[in-house]
Protein backbone atom coordinates (compact mmCIF):
# COMPACT_ATOMS: atom_id res chain seq x y z
CA UNK A 1 0.00 0.00 0.00
CA UNK A 2 2.93 1.98 0.91
CA UNK A 3 4.60 1.79 -1.96
CA UNK A 4 1.55 2.66 -4.26
CA UNK A 5 1.26 5.58 -2.82
CA UNK A 6 4.75 6.32 -3.12
CA UNK A 7 4.44 5.47 -7.14
CA UNK A 8 1.77 8.23 -6.97
CA UNK A 9 3.82 10.44 -5.51
CA UNK A 10 2.30 10.95 -1.86
CA UNK A 11 4.39 12.06 0.33
CA UNK A 12 2.15 12.67 3.50
CA UNK A 13 -1.19 10.80 4.64
CA UNK A 14 -3.75 12.27 7.11
CA UNK A 15 -6.75 10.60 8.28
CA UNK A 16 -9.49 12.54 8.55
CA UNK A 17 -11.58 11.04 11.88
CA UNK A 18 -12.20 12.38 14.88
CA UNK A 19 -12.34 9.96 18.23
CA UNK A 20 -14.23 7.04 16.68
CA UNK A 21 -12.63 4.56 15.12
CA UNK A 22 -14.74 5.42 12.07
CA UNK A 23 -12.49 7.25 9.31
CA UNK A 24 -14.43 9.74 6.57
CA UNK A 25 -11.15 9.37 4.60
CA UNK A 26 -7.78 10.86 4.48
CA UNK A 27 -6.09 13.81 3.30
CA UNK A 28 -3.43 12.74 0.69
CA UNK A 29 -0.30 15.31 -0.44
CA UNK A 30 2.42 15.33 -2.94
CA UNK A 31 5.87 17.87 -2.69
CA UNK A 32 4.89 21.24 -1.73
CA UNK A 33 5.44 24.17 -4.11
CA UNK A 34 8.09 25.07 -2.25
CA UNK A 35 10.47 21.59 -2.70
CA UNK A 36 10.63 21.77 1.41
CA UNK A 37 10.01 18.80 3.59
CA UNK A 38 6.84 19.00 5.61
CA UNK A 39 7.14 20.40 8.95
CA UNK A 40 5.85 19.42 12.47
CA UNK A 41 4.30 22.67 12.01
CA UNK A 42 2.68 21.73 8.83
CA UNK A 43 1.29 18.64 9.82
CA UNK A 44 -0.37 19.74 13.03
CA UNK A 45 -1.82 22.70 11.21
CA UNK A 46 -3.51 20.20 8.59
CA UNK A 47 -4.50 17.75 11.49
CA UNK A 48 -6.38 20.80 13.15
CA UNK A 49 -8.12 21.13 9.55
CA UNK A 50 -8.62 17.13 9.28
CA UNK A 51 -10.27 17.47 12.64
CA UNK A 52 -12.98 20.18 11.69
CA UNK A 53 -13.41 18.84 8.26
CA UNK A 54 -14.60 14.84 10.04
CA UNK A 55 -16.84 16.91 12.41
CA UNK A 56 -18.39 19.02 9.89
CA UNK A 57 -18.91 16.10 7.95
CA UNK A 58 -20.52 13.83 11.12
CA UNK A 59 -22.33 16.60 12.09
CA UNK A 60 -24.29 16.55 8.82
CA UNK A 61 -25.06 13.21 8.76
CA UNK A 62 -26.91 13.83 11.62
CA UNK A 63 -28.30 16.33 10.49
CA UNK A 64 -29.57 14.08 7.74
CA UNK A 65 -30.92 11.49 9.85
CA UNK A 66 -32.67 13.68 12.20
CA UNK A 67 -34.72 15.47 9.30
CA UNK A 68 -35.68 12.41 7.49
CA UNK A 69 -39.57 11.33 7.81
CA UNK A 70 -38.85 7.66 7.42
CA UNK A 71 -36.08 7.38 10.12
CA UNK A 72 -37.85 10.09 12.46
CA UNK A 73 -40.75 7.49 12.18
CA UNK A 74 -38.62 4.13 13.31
CA UNK A 75 -36.25 5.67 15.83
CA UNK A 76 -37.06 5.23 19.66
CA UNK A 77 -36.93 7.91 21.88
CA UNK A 78 -33.88 7.15 23.33
CA UNK A 79 -31.89 7.51 19.65
CA UNK A 80 -33.56 10.34 19.23
CA UNK A 81 -32.03 11.94 22.40
CA UNK A 82 -28.48 10.30 20.99
CA UNK A 83 -28.57 12.03 17.48
CA UNK A 84 -29.77 15.56 18.82
CA UNK A 85 -27.13 15.36 21.63
CA UNK A 86 -24.47 14.77 19.33
CA UNK A 87 -25.91 17.21 16.82
CA UNK A 88 -25.77 19.45 19.78
CA UNK A 89 -21.36 18.77 20.32
CA UNK A 90 -20.92 18.78 16.37
CA UNK A 91 -22.31 22.16 16.56
CA UNK A 92 -20.02 23.01 19.51
CA UNK A 93 -17.32 22.42 17.89
CA UNK A 94 -17.69 23.71 14.60
CA UNK A 95 -18.01 27.33 16.50
CA UNK A 96 -14.23 26.39 17.74
CA UNK A 97 -13.13 27.26 14.28
CA UNK A 98 -14.90 31.02 15.44
CA UNK A 99 -11.54 32.73 17.71
CA UNK A 100 -12.51 31.92 21.09
CA UNK A 101 -11.50 35.61 22.58
CA UNK A 102 -10.41 38.81 21.27
CA UNK A 103 -6.13 39.37 21.80
CA UNK A 104 -5.84 42.16 24.05
CA UNK A 105 -5.44 45.51 23.16
CA UNK A 106 -4.95 48.46 25.13
CA UNK A 107 -5.76 51.07 22.82
CA UNK A 108 -8.57 49.06 20.85
CA UNK A 109 -11.88 47.75 21.56
CA UNK A 110 -13.08 44.67 19.06
CA UNK A 111 -15.79 42.24 18.66
CA UNK A 112 -17.10 39.77 16.42
CA UNK A 113 -20.48 37.59 16.33
CA UNK A 114 -21.65 35.00 13.83
CA UNK A 115 -25.57 34.08 14.08
CA UNK A 116 -25.59 30.93 10.83
CA UNK A 117 -28.92 30.87 9.11
CA UNK A 118 -28.79 27.00 9.51
CA UNK A 119 -26.84 24.42 11.49
CA UNK A 120 -23.97 24.71 9.35
CA UNK A 121 -23.01 28.58 7.44
CA UNK A 122 -20.67 29.17 5.26
CA UNK A 123 -19.74 33.01 7.19
CA UNK A 124 -16.08 33.15 8.53
CA UNK A 125 -14.80 35.39 10.75
CA UNK A 126 -11.45 35.48 12.48
CA UNK A 127 -8.92 37.92 14.44
CA UNK A 128 -5.00 36.87 15.30
CA UNK A 129 -2.04 38.58 16.47
CA UNK A 130 1.24 38.46 14.16
CA UNK A 131 4.48 38.51 16.12
CA UNK A 132 5.24 42.11 15.39
CA UNK A 133 2.46 44.24 17.08
CA UNK A 134 -0.32 43.78 14.97
CA UNK A 135 -3.53 42.29 14.15
CA UNK A 136 -5.04 40.49 11.91
CA UNK A 137 -8.80 40.96 11.02
CA UNK A 138 -10.93 38.53 8.64
CA UNK A 139 -14.56 38.39 7.69
CA UNK A 140 -15.64 36.31 5.05
CA UNK A 141 -18.91 34.77 3.39
CA UNK A 142 -19.03 31.55 1.37
CA UNK A 143 -21.66 31.13 -1.36
CA UNK A 144 -24.66 28.74 -0.34
CA UNK A 145 -24.84 26.69 2.91
CA UNK A 146 -24.17 23.22 4.38
CA UNK A 147 -21.47 20.72 4.50
CA UNK A 148 -19.81 21.98 0.96
CA UNK A 149 -19.52 25.64 2.09
CA UNK A 150 -18.70 24.49 5.82
CA UNK A 151 -15.80 23.06 4.82
CA UNK A 152 -14.64 24.97 2.33
CA UNK A 153 -14.73 27.93 5.31
CA UNK A 154 -12.79 25.37 7.49
CA UNK A 155 -10.22 25.72 4.62
CA UNK A 156 -9.81 29.02 4.46
CA UNK A 157 -9.57 29.31 8.32
CA UNK A 158 -6.47 27.17 8.16
CA UNK A 159 -4.71 28.35 5.03
CA UNK A 160 -5.41 32.22 6.02
CA UNK A 161 -3.69 31.20 9.73
CA UNK A 162 -1.35 29.15 8.05
CA UNK A 163 -0.10 31.68 5.67
CA UNK A 164 -0.77 34.80 7.68
CA UNK A 165 2.91 35.47 8.94
CA UNK A 166 4.46 34.45 5.70
CA UNK A 167 2.99 37.81 3.57
CA UNK A 168 2.96 40.40 6.74
CA UNK A 169 3.89 42.78 4.71
CA UNK A 170 1.99 42.08 1.45
CA UNK A 171 -1.39 41.44 2.08
CA UNK A 172 -2.58 41.48 -1.79
CA UNK A 173 0.07 39.06 -2.56
CA UNK A 174 -1.65 36.57 0.66
CA UNK A 175 -5.33 37.63 -0.60
CA UNK A 176 -3.89 36.11 -4.61
CA UNK A 177 -2.81 32.62 -3.05
CA UNK A 178 -5.70 32.20 -1.09
CA UNK A 179 -7.75 33.16 -4.67
CA UNK A 180 -5.45 30.64 -6.61
CA UNK A 181 -5.78 27.60 -3.82
CA UNK A 182 -9.68 28.45 -3.95
CA UNK A 183 -9.48 27.93 -7.59
CA UNK A 184 -7.84 24.55 -7.51
CA UNK A 185 -9.60 22.93 -5.02
CA UNK A 186 -13.40 24.30 -5.19
CA UNK A 187 -15.93 23.80 -7.74
CA UNK A 188 -16.70 26.20 -10.17
CA UNK A 189 -20.35 27.47 -8.55
CA UNK A 190 -18.58 27.91 -5.21
CA UNK A 191 -16.64 31.00 -4.46
CA UNK A 192 -15.83 33.45 -1.26
CA UNK A 193 -16.16 36.88 -0.47
CA UNK A 194 -12.90 38.63 1.87
CA UNK A 195 -12.31 41.33 3.51
CA UNK A 196 -8.58 40.69 5.22
CA UNK A 197 -6.78 43.42 7.28
CA UNK A 198 -3.72 43.99 9.32
CA UNK A 199 -3.54 46.36 12.11
CA UNK A 200 -0.73 48.29 12.84
CA UNK A 201 -0.64 48.66 17.06
CA UNK A 202 1.94 51.61 17.27
CA UNK A 203 0.99 53.64 13.96
CA UNK A 204 -2.71 53.43 14.64
CA UNK A 205 -3.33 52.41 10.79
CA UNK A 206 -4.78 49.49 8.73
CA UNK A 207 -4.11 48.11 5.40
CA UNK A 208 -6.80 46.34 3.95
CA UNK A 209 -8.02 44.12 1.12
CA UNK A 210 -11.37 43.71 -0.11
CA UNK A 211 -11.84 40.84 -2.12
CA UNK A 212 -15.48 41.23 -3.43
CA UNK A 213 -17.11 41.29 0.22
CA UNK A 214 -19.73 44.06 1.43
CA UNK A 215 -17.87 47.14 1.87
CA UNK A 216 -17.00 47.75 6.01
CA UNK A 217 -18.29 51.04 7.05
CA UNK A 218 -15.33 52.97 8.85
CA UNK A 219 -17.51 55.77 11.14
CA UNK A 220 -15.94 58.73 12.04
CA UNK A 221 -17.72 60.69 14.84
CA UNK A 222 -15.45 64.00 14.54
CA UNK A 223 -17.26 64.72 11.31
CA UNK A 224 -19.69 62.61 11.14
CA UNK A 225 -19.02 60.80 7.98
CA UNK A 226 -19.30 57.62 6.78
CA UNK A 227 -16.04 55.66 4.05
CA UNK A 228 -16.74 52.55 2.77
CA UNK A 229 -13.57 50.19 2.69
CA UNK A 230 -14.02 48.78 -1.06
CA UNK A 231 -10.76 48.70 -2.54
CA UNK A 232 -9.46 45.53 -3.45
CA UNK A 233 -10.31 43.53 -6.19
CA UNK A 234 -12.79 40.66 -6.96
CA UNK A 235 -14.18 37.53 -5.25
CA UNK A 236 -12.36 34.62 -4.67
CA UNK A 237 -12.59 31.44 -5.93
CA UNK A 238 -13.44 32.35 -9.96
CA UNK A 239 -10.66 33.45 -11.82
CA UNK A 240 -7.15 32.20 -11.31
CA UNK A 241 -3.89 34.55 -11.21
CA UNK A 242 -6.03 37.81 -10.97
CA UNK A 243 -4.58 41.21 -9.07
CA UNK A 244 -5.55 43.02 -5.96
CA UNK A 245 -4.92 46.36 -4.40
CA UNK A 246 -4.04 47.14 -1.08
CA UNK A 247 -5.24 50.19 0.48
CA UNK A 248 -4.04 51.89 3.97
CA UNK A 249 -5.97 54.22 6.00
CA UNK A 250 -5.58 56.21 9.18
CA UNK A 251 -7.53 55.87 12.31
CA UNK A 252 -7.99 58.44 15.14
CA UNK A 253 -9.64 58.14 18.68
CA UNK A 254 -13.55 57.57 18.80
CA UNK A 255 -13.18 55.84 14.93
CA UNK A 256 -15.48 53.05 14.53
CA UNK A 257 -15.17 50.06 11.62
CA UNK A 258 -18.09 47.76 11.30
CA UNK A 259 -17.57 44.49 9.25
CA UNK A 260 -20.65 42.77 8.37
CA UNK A 261 -21.76 39.83 6.25
CA UNK A 262 -24.57 40.63 3.86
CA UNK A 263 -27.29 38.57 6.22
CA UNK A 264 -27.20 42.14 8.09
CA UNK A 265 -27.95 44.65 5.55
CA UNK A 266 -30.07 41.48 3.78
CA UNK A 267 -33.26 41.04 6.60
CA UNK A 268 -36.21 41.36 5.06
CA UNK A 269 -39.43 41.95 6.99
CA UNK A 270 -42.84 40.89 6.36
CA UNK A 271 -43.35 43.02 3.23
CA UNK A 272 -40.44 41.87 1.92
CA UNK A 273 -38.27 45.06 2.18
CA UNK A 274 -34.75 44.99 3.38
CA UNK A 275 -33.20 46.82 6.13
CA UNK A 276 -30.20 47.60 4.39
CA UNK A 277 -27.33 49.81 4.93
CA UNK A 278 -28.89 53.17 5.54
CA UNK A 279 -30.74 51.77 8.81
CA UNK A 280 -27.21 50.24 9.65
CA UNK A 281 -25.52 53.59 10.04
CA UNK A 282 -27.99 55.16 11.39
CA UNK A 283 -27.95 52.56 14.61
CA UNK A 284 -23.84 53.01 14.13
CA UNK A 285 -24.22 56.74 14.39
CA UNK A 286 -26.61 56.57 17.45
CA UNK A 287 -24.67 54.09 19.13
CA UNK A 288 -21.09 54.47 18.66
CA UNK A 289 -20.17 55.43 21.99
CA UNK A 290 -21.26 52.13 22.88
CA UNK A 291 -18.20 49.09 23.48
CA UNK A 292 -17.56 47.26 20.80
CA UNK A 293 -20.00 43.97 21.95
CA UNK A 294 -22.58 46.24 23.02
CA UNK A 295 -23.17 47.76 19.19
CA UNK A 296 -22.86 44.58 17.41
CA UNK A 297 -25.34 43.14 19.65
CA UNK A 298 -27.41 46.42 18.63
CA UNK A 299 -26.96 46.20 16.06
CA UNK A 300 -28.35 42.67 15.41
CA UNK A 301 -31.00 43.17 18.16
CA UNK A 302 -32.51 46.50 15.94
CA UNK A 303 -32.02 43.64 12.62
CA UNK A 304 -34.29 41.33 14.23
CA UNK A 305 -36.61 43.60 15.07
CA UNK A 306 -36.96 44.81 11.67
CA UNK A 307 -37.76 41.53 10.53
CA UNK A 308 -40.59 41.10 13.27
CA UNK A 309 -39.84 37.44 14.28
CA UNK A 310 -39.20 35.96 11.09
CA UNK A 311 -36.19 33.77 11.27
CA UNK A 312 -32.97 34.51 8.97
CA UNK A 313 -32.52 34.18 5.44
CA UNK A 314 -29.03 33.93 5.68
CA UNK A 315 -26.30 34.00 8.19
CA UNK A 316 -25.42 37.26 10.29
CA UNK A 317 -21.73 37.92 11.11
CA UNK A 318 -20.44 41.13 12.63
CA UNK A 319 -17.02 42.44 13.99
CA UNK A 320 -17.10 45.96 15.08
CA UNK A 321 -13.76 47.41 15.75
CA UNK A 322 -13.03 50.52 17.97
CA UNK A 323 -10.12 53.26 18.74
CA UNK A 324 -10.26 54.70 22.08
Amino acid sequence: MSQNLAECGIKLVIPIGTDSPDLSGALMLGNKLSGKKFTVSDIELLKTLTTNVAFIMRRMELQEKLISKELEKQMRDEERKKVIREMGIAKEVQQKLFPHAAPHIETVDYYGICCPADDVGGDYYDYFMLGSGKLTIAIGDVSGHGLSSALMMAGVTASIRGKAPLFEDNLKELISDINNYLCHTTTEEKFLTLFYAIYDIEKKSMKYVNAGHLPPLLYKPASDEFLDLFEGGLMLGMIEDIGFEEKEICLQKDDVIVMFTDGIPETMDREKELWGTDKLKDVIRMNYNSGSEELSKIILNEANKFADGLPLDDDATIITFKIN
